[in-house]
Protein backbone atom coordinates (compact mmCIF):
# COMPACT_ATOMS: atom_id res chain seq x y z
CA UNK A 1 0.00 0.00 0.00
CA UNK A 2 3.12 2.31 0.52
CA UNK A 3 3.96 1.71 -3.09
CA UNK A 4 0.91 3.75 -4.00
CA UNK A 5 2.72 7.09 -2.39
CA UNK A 6 5.23 8.96 -3.87
CA UNK A 7 8.51 8.22 -1.12
CA UNK A 8 12.17 8.00 -1.40
CA UNK A 9 12.00 5.89 1.08
CA UNK A 10 10.06 3.05 -1.55
CA UNK A 11 12.55 -0.21 -1.63
CA UNK A 12 11.58 -0.30 -5.25
CA UNK A 13 9.36 1.66 -7.63
CA UNK A 14 5.27 1.30 -8.35
CA UNK A 15 5.73 -0.46 -11.50
CA UNK A 16 7.97 -3.59 -9.95
CA UNK A 17 5.85 -3.43 -7.07
CA UNK A 18 2.92 -4.67 -9.16
CA UNK A 19 5.05 -6.90 -11.03
CA UNK A 20 5.81 -8.91 -7.47
CA UNK A 21 2.11 -8.52 -6.60
CA UNK A 22 1.07 -9.97 -9.85
CA UNK A 23 3.44 -13.07 -9.42
CA UNK A 24 1.72 -13.31 -5.89
CA UNK A 25 -1.77 -13.29 -7.54
CA UNK A 26 -0.69 -15.86 -10.09
CA UNK A 27 0.72 -18.44 -7.52
CA UNK A 28 -2.35 -17.87 -5.82
CA UNK A 29 -4.72 -18.58 -8.36
CA UNK A 30 -2.89 -21.64 -9.32
CA UNK A 31 -3.79 -23.85 -5.88
CA UNK A 32 -7.38 -22.04 -6.74
CA UNK A 33 -9.18 -24.04 -9.37
CA UNK A 34 -12.73 -22.38 -8.80
CA UNK A 35 -11.25 -18.61 -9.09
CA UNK A 36 -11.37 -17.02 -12.06
CA UNK A 37 -9.87 -13.31 -11.25
CA UNK A 38 -7.87 -11.24 -8.62
CA UNK A 39 -7.65 -7.66 -9.45
CA UNK A 40 -6.63 -5.09 -7.11
CA UNK A 41 -8.37 -1.85 -8.08
CA UNK A 42 -7.78 1.74 -7.30
CA UNK A 43 -10.40 3.65 -5.13
CA UNK A 44 -9.59 6.85 -6.65
CA UNK A 45 -10.65 8.38 -10.09
CA UNK A 46 -12.12 6.17 -12.61
CA UNK A 47 -11.58 2.94 -10.41
CA UNK A 48 -8.42 1.73 -12.85
CA UNK A 49 -7.34 -2.07 -12.65
CA UNK A 50 -3.76 -1.70 -11.15
CA UNK A 51 -2.88 -5.80 -10.84
CA UNK A 52 -5.34 -8.11 -12.88
CA UNK A 53 -4.83 -11.86 -13.03
CA UNK A 54 -7.05 -14.09 -15.36
CA UNK A 55 -7.70 -17.69 -16.32
CA UNK A 56 -8.35 -18.16 -19.84
CA UNK A 57 -7.88 -21.46 -21.58
CA UNK A 58 -6.67 -23.16 -18.50
CA UNK A 59 -3.92 -21.15 -18.23
CA UNK A 60 -3.55 -18.26 -15.78
CA UNK A 61 -2.46 -15.01 -17.46
CA UNK A 62 -1.15 -11.58 -15.44
CA UNK A 63 -2.71 -8.80 -17.72
CA UNK A 64 -1.05 -6.56 -19.18
CA UNK A 65 -0.77 -2.63 -18.66
CA UNK A 66 -2.73 -1.56 -21.74
CA UNK A 67 -5.69 -4.07 -21.27
CA UNK A 68 -6.38 -2.92 -17.40
CA UNK A 69 -9.88 -1.75 -17.46
CA UNK A 70 -11.62 0.78 -15.82
CA UNK A 71 -14.46 -0.27 -13.25
CA UNK A 72 -15.40 2.65 -11.13
CA UNK A 73 -19.00 2.57 -12.31
CA UNK A 74 -19.25 -1.29 -11.28
CA UNK A 75 -21.74 -2.27 -8.33
CA UNK A 76 -19.25 -4.14 -6.31
CA UNK A 77 -16.49 -1.22 -6.87
CA UNK A 78 -19.68 1.02 -5.74
CA UNK A 79 -20.37 -0.87 -2.91
CA UNK A 80 -16.98 -1.68 -1.30
CA UNK A 81 -15.26 1.29 -1.18
CA UNK A 82 -17.94 2.47 1.53
CA UNK A 83 -17.18 -0.45 3.61
CA UNK A 84 -15.34 -0.67 6.66
CA UNK A 85 -11.94 -2.76 7.09
CA UNK A 86 -12.15 -5.59 7.15
CA UNK A 87 -15.58 -6.18 5.68
CA UNK A 88 -16.45 -8.38 2.66
CA UNK A 89 -18.73 -7.43 0.01
CA UNK A 90 -20.59 -10.41 -1.86
CA UNK A 91 -22.05 -9.71 -5.38
CA UNK A 92 -24.71 -10.88 -7.44
CA UNK A 93 -24.26 -14.26 -9.22
CA UNK A 94 -24.09 -12.69 -12.93
CA UNK A 95 -22.46 -13.48 -15.90
CA UNK A 96 -19.08 -11.94 -16.75
CA UNK A 97 -18.29 -8.45 -18.09
CA UNK A 98 -15.27 -7.37 -19.76
CA UNK A 99 -14.95 -4.27 -21.61
CA UNK A 100 -18.23 -3.39 -21.02
CA UNK A 101 -20.12 -6.19 -22.80
CA UNK A 102 -21.02 -9.72 -21.63
CA UNK A 103 -18.73 -12.44 -22.18
CA UNK A 104 -20.11 -15.36 -24.31
CA UNK A 105 -20.64 -18.35 -23.84
CA UNK A 106 -21.94 -17.18 -20.30
CA UNK A 107 -19.62 -17.46 -17.37
CA UNK A 108 -21.98 -17.05 -13.94
CA UNK A 109 -19.52 -15.21 -11.24
CA UNK A 110 -20.18 -14.12 -8.14
CA UNK A 111 -17.29 -11.48 -6.64
CA UNK A 112 -16.06 -11.11 -3.39
CA UNK A 113 -13.88 -8.11 -2.85
CA UNK A 114 -12.61 -5.94 0.12
CA UNK A 115 -11.05 -2.13 0.49
CA UNK A 116 -7.62 -1.67 1.50
CA UNK A 117 -6.38 1.00 3.10
CA UNK A 118 -3.14 3.61 3.81
CA UNK A 119 -1.60 3.42 7.23
CA UNK A 120 -3.12 7.35 7.52
CA UNK A 121 -7.20 5.28 7.05
CA UNK A 122 -7.76 6.93 3.85
CA UNK A 123 -9.03 3.91 1.20
CA UNK A 124 -5.87 2.89 -1.19
CA UNK A 125 -7.52 0.30 -3.51
CA UNK A 126 -9.77 -3.10 -3.11
CA UNK A 127 -9.73 -6.59 -3.74
CA UNK A 128 -11.59 -8.35 -6.07
CA UNK A 129 -11.95 -12.04 -6.57
CA UNK A 130 -13.64 -13.68 -9.00
CA UNK A 131 -15.43 -16.92 -8.36
CA UNK A 132 -16.78 -18.98 -10.73
CA UNK A 133 -20.29 -20.28 -10.14
CA UNK A 134 -20.95 -22.89 -12.27
CA UNK A 135 -18.96 -25.78 -10.36
CA UNK A 136 -21.18 -24.64 -6.92
CA UNK A 137 -24.31 -24.93 -9.10
CA UNK A 138 -23.34 -28.20 -10.13
CA UNK A 139 -22.49 -29.73 -6.92
CA UNK A 140 -26.15 -28.46 -5.59
CA UNK A 141 -27.53 -29.97 -9.30
CA UNK A 142 -26.40 -33.19 -8.11
CA UNK A 143 -27.89 -32.88 -4.53
CA UNK A 144 -31.38 -33.18 -5.92
CA UNK A 145 -32.91 -36.45 -5.37
CA UNK A 146 -35.15 -38.45 -8.33
CA UNK A 147 -37.83 -36.07 -10.12
CA UNK A 148 -36.65 -32.96 -8.15
CA UNK A 149 -35.45 -30.23 -9.69
CA UNK A 150 -33.72 -27.63 -8.08
CA UNK A 151 -34.20 -23.69 -9.35
CA UNK A 152 -32.13 -21.15 -7.96
CA UNK A 153 -32.76 -17.63 -9.23
CA UNK A 154 -31.34 -14.14 -8.03
CA UNK A 155 -32.53 -11.12 -6.27
CA UNK A 156 -33.91 -10.22 -9.68
CA UNK A 157 -35.52 -13.47 -9.79
CA UNK A 158 -33.12 -14.28 -13.08
CA UNK A 159 -32.51 -17.59 -13.28
CA UNK A 160 -29.44 -19.12 -12.19
CA UNK A 161 -29.54 -22.56 -12.24
CA UNK A 162 -32.54 -24.38 -14.28
CA UNK A 163 -33.41 -27.84 -15.53
CA UNK A 164 -32.91 -26.08 -19.14
CA UNK A 165 -29.48 -24.02 -19.93
CA UNK A 166 -31.67 -22.38 -22.20
CA UNK A 167 -33.58 -20.38 -18.93
CA UNK A 168 -30.31 -18.98 -17.52
CA UNK A 169 -29.47 -17.88 -20.93
CA UNK A 170 -32.34 -16.25 -21.62
CA UNK A 171 -32.73 -14.51 -17.87
CA UNK A 172 -29.54 -12.77 -19.24
CA UNK A 173 -30.71 -11.58 -22.84
CA UNK A 174 -31.72 -8.19 -23.27
CA UNK A 175 -35.58 -9.17 -22.82
CA UNK A 176 -34.92 -10.64 -19.58
CA UNK A 177 -36.27 -14.14 -18.25
CA UNK A 178 -37.77 -14.03 -14.68
CA UNK A 179 -39.37 -16.77 -12.89
CA UNK A 180 -42.60 -14.75 -12.64
CA UNK A 181 -42.17 -15.90 -16.55
CA UNK A 182 -42.17 -19.49 -16.83
CA UNK A 183 -43.87 -20.20 -13.39
CA UNK A 184 -47.69 -18.97 -11.95
CA UNK A 185 -48.34 -18.91 -8.28
CA UNK A 186 -51.26 -21.40 -7.71
CA UNK A 187 -52.77 -23.13 -4.47
CA UNK A 188 -53.63 -26.51 -4.34
CA UNK A 189 -54.48 -29.25 -1.08
CA UNK A 190 -50.67 -29.69 -0.32
CA UNK A 191 -49.62 -26.07 -0.15
CA UNK A 192 -53.26 -25.07 1.68
CA UNK A 193 -51.80 -28.18 4.43
CA UNK A 194 -48.46 -26.74 4.51
CA UNK A 195 -47.19 -23.40 4.85
CA UNK A 196 -44.11 -24.51 3.84
CA UNK A 197 -44.82 -25.31 0.23
CA UNK A 198 -45.69 -22.78 -2.43
CA UNK A 199 -47.55 -24.36 -5.71
CA UNK A 200 -46.61 -23.26 -9.25
CA UNK A 201 -48.19 -23.73 -12.56
CA UNK A 202 -45.89 -24.29 -15.55
CA UNK A 203 -46.34 -25.09 -19.58
CA UNK A 204 -45.45 -28.74 -18.25
CA UNK A 205 -48.11 -29.22 -14.75
CA UNK A 206 -48.18 -28.14 -11.77
CA UNK A 207 -44.87 -27.85 -9.41
CA UNK A 208 -44.66 -28.04 -5.74
CA UNK A 209 -41.63 -25.58 -4.22
CA UNK A 210 -39.90 -25.82 -1.13
CA UNK A 211 -37.99 -22.52 -0.85
CA UNK A 212 -34.97 -20.72 1.03
CA UNK A 213 -33.38 -17.63 0.79
CA UNK A 214 -29.43 -16.89 0.82
CA UNK A 215 -28.53 -13.37 1.86
CA UNK A 216 -24.60 -13.39 2.04
CA UNK A 217 -24.99 -8.76 2.79
CA UNK A 218 -26.91 -8.31 5.60
CA UNK A 219 -28.82 -5.41 5.60
CA UNK A 220 -28.39 -5.50 1.49
CA UNK A 221 -30.30 -7.66 -0.77
CA UNK A 222 -27.28 -7.56 -3.55
CA UNK A 223 -26.31 -11.23 -3.89
CA UNK A 224 -29.49 -13.06 -1.98
CA UNK A 225 -30.42 -16.29 -4.24
CA UNK A 226 -33.44 -17.80 -3.55
CA UNK A 227 -33.08 -21.86 -3.49
CA UNK A 228 -36.38 -23.87 -4.84
CA UNK A 229 -36.07 -27.88 -4.73
CA UNK A 230 -39.41 -28.62 -6.93
CA UNK A 231 -41.69 -31.77 -7.50
CA UNK A 232 -44.17 -32.39 -10.23
CA UNK A 233 -47.43 -32.08 -8.10
CA UNK A 234 -49.15 -35.01 -10.47
CA UNK A 235 -45.88 -36.86 -9.74
CA UNK A 236 -46.44 -36.08 -5.42
CA UNK A 237 -50.40 -36.86 -6.15
CA UNK A 238 -49.23 -40.32 -7.77
CA UNK A 239 -46.74 -41.13 -5.09
CA UNK A 240 -49.47 -40.26 -2.32
CA UNK A 241 -51.77 -42.27 -3.69
CA UNK A 242 -49.50 -45.25 -4.35
CA UNK A 243 -48.53 -44.26 -0.71
CA UNK A 244 -52.33 -44.84 0.30
CA UNK A 245 -52.12 -47.88 -1.80
CA UNK A 246 -49.97 -49.60 -0.14
CA UNK A 247 -51.02 -48.57 4.03
CA UNK A 248 -54.50 -50.36 2.73
CA UNK A 249 -52.85 -53.27 1.41
CA UNK A 250 -50.94 -53.70 4.85
CA UNK A 251 -54.08 -53.11 6.55
CA UNK A 252 -56.02 -55.48 4.65
CA UNK A 253 -53.25 -58.04 5.39
CA UNK A 254 -53.39 -57.88 8.95
CA UNK A 255 -57.13 -57.58 9.03
CA UNK A 256 -57.10 -60.88 7.12
CA UNK A 257 -54.46 -62.22 9.27
CA UNK A 258 -56.28 -60.82 12.44
CA UNK A 259 -59.65 -62.71 11.18
CA UNK A 260 -57.52 -65.63 10.50
CA UNK A 261 -56.60 -65.79 14.39
CA UNK A 262 -60.10 -65.26 15.15
CA UNK A 263 -61.16 -68.43 12.92
CA UNK A 264 -58.59 -70.39 14.51
CA UNK A 265 -59.41 -69.85 17.84
CA UNK A 266 -62.93 -69.51 17.42
CA UNK A 267 -62.59 -73.23 15.44
CA UNK A 268 -60.45 -74.63 18.34
CA UNK A 269 -62.40 -73.48 20.52
CA UNK A 270 -65.21 -75.07 19.16
CA UNK A 271 -64.08 -78.20 18.81
CA UNK A 272 -62.42 -78.53 22.30
CA UNK A 273 -66.65 -77.57 23.43
CA UNK A 274 -67.83 -80.22 20.96
CA UNK A 275 -65.17 -82.73 22.15
CA UNK A 276 -66.22 -81.73 25.96
CA UNK A 277 -69.95 -82.54 25.07
CA UNK A 278 -68.97 -85.99 23.56
CA UNK A 279 -66.62 -86.96 26.45
CA UNK A 280 -69.88 -85.55 28.68
CA UNK A 281 -72.60 -87.76 26.57
CA UNK A 282 -70.17 -90.84 26.52
CA UNK A 283 -69.79 -90.79 30.54
CA UNK A 284 -73.61 -90.45 30.88
CA UNK A 285 -73.85 -93.30 28.65
CA UNK A 286 -71.30 -95.31 30.38
CA UNK A 287 -72.61 -94.70 33.77
CA UNK A 288 -76.53 -95.28 32.26
CA UNK A 289 -75.41 -98.58 30.93
CA UNK A 290 -73.79 -99.80 34.85
CA UNK A 291 -77.14 -99.07 36.32
CA UNK A 292 -78.79 -101.01 33.89
CA UNK A 293 -76.94 -104.50 34.95
CA UNK A 294 -76.92 -103.78 38.54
Amino acid sequence: MNAGQTSSSLPFELSRWKEVLADIFKAYMQSQAEMSQIRLISAEGQGKELVRVERKGGEVLITSEDDLQNKGNRDYFVNTVNLHNGEIYTSSIEPNIENGEMELPIRLTRRYSTPLFYPNGAIFAILVINVEAQPLLQEINRLSKNGEIIYITNEQQKFILANLPSMVDDSFSEQGYLWGDAFKRTTNLFSALNNSLTTWEGNKGSLLSAETLVTPNPGDVTGKLTVRATFSAAKVYQNALLLLLKQMLIFLAFSILALMLFYYSWANNTRMMIASQVRKELEAKNKKTICLKV
